[in-house]
């Protein structure tokens, strides 16, 4: 199945495309954390947050998670990102 454009790719704003069932692993690594330590802080979000909270809704959570962390990686890692 090809993969679809997004408006923001014409506009240069970068796109990732991640399936569902990879957001826990690659949230693990883009925050280098075990993706036990992934799921405890999103079941600890999910308890703040209030119910409900859906499918969706983790799904969402570890989307930002991920995009912080690429676009952020001194927030993530402690790294300074600046040259």
């Amino acid at each position: 199945m090809p993969r679809r454009s997004t408006p923001g790719e014409g506009k240069g704003i970068p796109v990732a495309f991640v399936p569902a069932k990879e957001l826990p692993v690659r949230t693990a690594r883009a925050l280098a954390l075990s993706e036990a330590q992934v799921l405890s802080k999103l079941a600890a979000a999910g308890k703040a947050s209030g119910r409900p909270w859906a499918l969706d809704e983790k799904e969402s959570a570890l989307a930002a998670w991920i995009a912080i962390a690429e676009v952020r990686p001194a927030a993530t890692t402690g790294v300074d990102a600046a040259p």
